[in-house]
């Protein structure tokens, strides 16, 4: 364990004393390791951060191209990230995938950046172009001061100065004319010394991308050279994701949360029904969907028509479009098109109910340049749009967001997370009186650093905040007065060290939410649950195997 990881934790640095103290008594030789190395060399797979596309363009080249007979591509012919060319075949090129992104001579090239782990803080490295009158940039990225890598961009034209620091959401350039590149593009490369940089799979190249849209991680949950990111990464918003997708909720209507899976290219999404309390266990399991919106970049579970079952949503990044097959709590009908223009290059959408008519309505946050939220209320057969803008400014600088009812008036609500102070701000929806949310107002200061959780742990009908140390299973939970959060308490140790997902959702229907995790290695796809007692969480147990494995 770090010596950060102890600062931050009080309960984790009396574990260390305490282990300390035992080794002394008993006679047993202890030592402390510290390693330090420069921000952008060091990294711990504890501290994490999205990077997103530069611009609206294409991926990976200008035009769609299938793969081989075998499945797979040709560098002469794409620039797919699982051939292209990094440092082992050209030598000025280092990163641990590459690919093309392509746009128009002059588009802007930006430095899009969301869901860090902590606070992020930048700087310049260098780089050197391999064209002609064609400039490279090279940035570090470091969270909570952990180099978690860099991205290198060249095929540049007025290119950002490097006297000044760099900055999320700036220009780094614009994309050149065509030199001895085929075409005008931006060369992307991520690099992170562990190789902890995943790229996010597209499909074929040529796909369209909006601004903003994953194109990988650093700091990631998996390592190796061209490596597409397999399961969720960290930060990543656990309602639904953008690849194949584990989701929570209450798809058939017994008032308790069930698992489903969403494979994203083929649009097959299986379930498994909590038994609770006849077992403790997801059991059933089987296909709810075949061919069900596929390749969207994001899925969502919310019952969107007020039927009392979860329905499966999807959305469409470049287009925004939103499809939904509605729930028939034995299987999901197929998809209809509920909204289109909506939410086009957002970074983070939601399926929630924000005015009390118990149909989940469709929220959606641009980023953490502008802190705009947007609602598009649900009509019970679709998303009415044009979207309103519900909040402007909210989020700015902020690490997380979420979306729950945390004041208990059963209106969903707006929450931002600024890792800096470790504070969480609220903006209680207002609806239906007025379509703007309330004036956000400070809920918690110094409240955990975990990965963060929203859900009503105890029952008491309002979202409360919990903070899961991932290295060793250890949770905090802050509970909702409906005002603020209350201070921390731990509710669990040793629950789940690094699984590749964490929920809260009630799985026996008690009105409390329980501790769901999961493991995604191809051989596992294992669920487990810590029941939530109201003050505590219970030892896990496994309620299903196989589920999801390799997904």
């Amino acid at each position: 364990m770090s010596e950060t990881t102890q600062a931050k934790h009080p309960v984790l640095r009396f574990l260390v004393a305490f282990f300390a103290l035992m080794a002394g008594t008993l006679g047993i030789t202890t030592a402390t390791v510290v390693q330090s190395a420069s921000p952008a060399a060091a990294t711990d797979n504890n501290e994490s951060v999205q990077v997103g596309m530069l611009f609206g363009g294409k991926w990976a080249y200008n035009a769609n191209v299938n793969p081989d007979a075998n499945g797979n591509y040709s560098d002469s012919t794409s620039s797919h990230p699982t051939v292209h060319s990094t440092d082992a075949d050209t030598g000025y090129l280092w990163g641990d995938w590459a690919t093309d992104l392509y746009a128009g001579t002059g588009t802007e090239v930006k430095l899009k950046l969301s869901n860090p782990s902590g606070v992020l803080s930048l700087s310049w490295g260098s780089g050197s172009a391999p064209c002609t009158g064609q400039v490279a940039r090279v940035i570090n990225v470091s969270v909570d001061s952990v180099g978690v890598g860099s991205i290198y961009f060249t095929h540049l034209t007025d290119a950002a100065s490097t006297a000044t620091a760099p900055t999320n959401g700036m220009v780094v350039g614009k994309v050149a004319t065509a030199g001895c590149n085929p075409g005008p593009h931006v060369h992307f490369e991520l690099k992170n010394s562990n190789n902890r940089a995943c790229y996010q799979s597209w499909g074929n190249p040529g796909a369209s991308l909006a601004e903003g849209a994953v194109l990988g991680w650093l700091g990631a949950n998996n390592a190796g050279i061209r490596q597409t990111c397999s399961g969720t990464q960290p930060g990543t918003q656990t309602s639904g994701t953008s690849g194949n997708a584990r989701l929570v909720g209450d798809v058939n209507g017994d008032g308790k949360a069930d698992a489903v899976v969403m494979y994203r290219s083929p649009g097959n999404a299986y379930v498994a029904l909590s038994d609770y309390p006849q077992t403790t266990t997801f059991v059933n399991q089987g296909a709810w969907a075949i061919g069900h919106s596929p390749d969207a970049d994001r899925y969502m579970l919310g019952d969107v028509n007020g039927d009392g079952w979860d329905d499966l949503v999807a959305f469409y990044s470049a287009s925004g479009r939103w499809t939904v097959s509605l729930s028939s709590s034995s299987g999901f009908w197929p998809p209809t098109d509920w909204a289109a223009s909506q939410g086009q290059g957002t970074v983070a959408q939601w399926v929630a109910d924000v005015d009390d008519d118990d149909k989940a309505d469709a929220i959606t946050f641009d980023g953490t340049v502008n802190g705009d939220w947007r609602v598009s209320l649900s009509d019970g057969n679709g998303f009415v749009g044009p979207p309103t803008l519900w909040r402007t400014g909210h989020g700015v600088n902020s690490t997380t967001q979420a979306v729950a009812d945390f004041n208990g008036d059963s209106k969903a609500d707006a929450g931002i997370y600024v890792a800096g102070s470790e504070s969480w701000y609220v903006g209680l929806s207002a609806y239906p009186g007025s379509t703007t949310l309330g004036t956000p107002g400070q809920w918690s200061y110094m409240q955990g650093s975990g990965r963060k959780m929203v859900g009503d742990i105890n029952g008491g009908g309002k979202a409360d905040t919990a903070y899961y140390y991932a290295d060793v299973g250890h949770i905090d939970a802050s509970l909702s007065t409906g005002t603020g959060f209350a201070a921390n308490g731990a509710w669990a140790h040793g629950h789940g060290l690094n699984p590749t997902e964490q929920y809260l959702a009630d799985v026996t229907g008690d009105d409390k939410a329980d501790f769901i995790f999961f493991d995604a290695a191809a051989t596992n796809g294992d669920w487990y649950v810590s029941i939530s007692s109201g003050t505590g969480f219970y030892s896990p147990t496994q309620w299903i195997h196989g589920h999801g494995a390799g997904s």
